[in-house]
């Protein structure tokens, strides 16, 4: 590489692939990418195109394992329902590439994972249009790397799981993976602009046209998209509006309605966050609640948070009764300690206003 001119150029590509590693799982498909563009140039299989990616695989191979290790996945008992999950997350990208809209910070896994959810029957059939597709365009060289930059980019985001997350899918993660689709958009266009005649400008006027409108119509898009990201309030309301039993919403919009002074409206959110979630069936038969570990501490701060509205009411039986719970569900839960022990303090049973905060500070001795 140092005779042909490219050995600073491969150094400082191993470089900063390593650090986009280290930054990204998404990058982890980085070597895989590398083959990708050998095969669209037309370099041959042999030993040392395997060699110069050695040190792409010496670094993804470690980071990928010790990422599976502390956040492994199971499809779970039901592969069925693992397959639609995973064929959702694979076309839900694509179809927001194509359609963007709507477009949210945050959004749930469609439930029930079935066929009789439209939004897995519409994923499937898309999914099947696709695979024809490809096997139909097979010799279309940038057909084929659209899909498969595409489809390596994203695999290792794809999930086939119904477990509790923030966001199971994420409009960010299509930034990468949507290069190769663009590029091949692009040749395509340029195919059908160079192939009309001088007779047909009218045509390439038309076309020109169309691409104007899609991009003034982005732009607006843009601009809207924006405004959902003014503030707190803004943002939070925005994600409630298509996903209203988003428990991270309710408290996070909860909480500045608290800051906010306006209790009501902090009430009301706090209450619905804390309600078992119907679409997850979290409710047990002796009318107790069970809340995965990601949903329990939500509820654990919304718990939390409607104690310190009924603690600024000086409604200190209810306040007292959801710190309770917030420890219950959170027992590390610091900020909840010295709320309680506060209130001990008030009512003057001052050992255990002492242990409270103890165990306060023994967690967060900067609380």
């Amino acid at each position: 590489y140092i005779k042909e001119g490219l050995g600073k150029s491969y150094v400082w590509a191993v470089l900063f692939g390593f650090l986009s590693i280290l930054a990204k799982p998404m990058a982890l498909s980085l070597p895989l990418i590398l083959f990708l563009c050998d095969w669209f140039n037309g370099r041959r299989a042999n030993f040392r195109l395997f060699l110069e990616k050695a040190p792409f695989f010496l670094a993804v191979i470690p980071i990928a394992w010790i990422t599976y290790t502390l956040n492994a996945r199971v499809p779970g008992q039901n592969i069925f329902e693992a397959s639609l999950i995973w064929i959702w997350t694979l076309m839900f990208y694509l179809k927001k590439f194509f359609v963007p809209a709507p477009l949210v910070p945050l959004y749930q896994l469609p439930e029930p994972v079935s066929f009789y959810n439209l939004s897995y029957v519409s994923s499937l059939v898309l999914f099947l249009v696709l695979v024809l597709g490809l096997i139909k365009f097979r010799q279309k060289r940038w057909f084929m790397f659209a899909f498969f930059y595409y489809f390596i980019s994203i695999f290792f985001l794809l999930r086939y799981d119904n477990l509790v997350d923030r966001s199971i899918v994420a409009d960010r993660f299509m930034y990468l993976p949507s290069l190769g689709v663009c590029l091949a958009l692009g040749v395509l266009l340029d195919s059908v602009l160079e192939r009309m005649r001088e007779g047909q400008a009218l045509f390439k006027r038309l076309a020109y046209f169309m691409v104007t409108v899609v991009f003034l119509l982005l732009g607006v898009k843009t601009h809207y998209q924006c405004k959902v990201w003014r503030d707190g309030l803004s943002l939070w309301t925005y994600v409630l509006k298509y996903f209203p039993s988003e428990k991270s919403a309710l408290i996070n919009r909860g909480d500045i309605y608290l800051k906010q002074g306006k209790y009501m409206l902090a009430l009301a959110d706090f209450n619905r966050a804390i309600a078992p979630d119907s679409r997850k069936e979290n409710a047990r038969p002796n009318g107790g609640v069970s809340y995965p570990d990601l949903e329990k501490s939500d509820v654990a701060f919304a718990y939390y948070n409607r104690g310190t509205l009924f603690f600024k009411q000086k409604q200190y039986d209810f306040a007292l009764a959801d710190f309770n719970m917030a420890i219950k569900l959170k027992p590390e839960y610091a900020k909840a300690y010295n709320n309680r022990g506060y209130i001990y303090s008030l009512r003057k049973q001052y050992d255990l206003s002492v242990a409270d905060y103890t165990k306060a500070i023994s967690m967060d001795p900067d609380l």
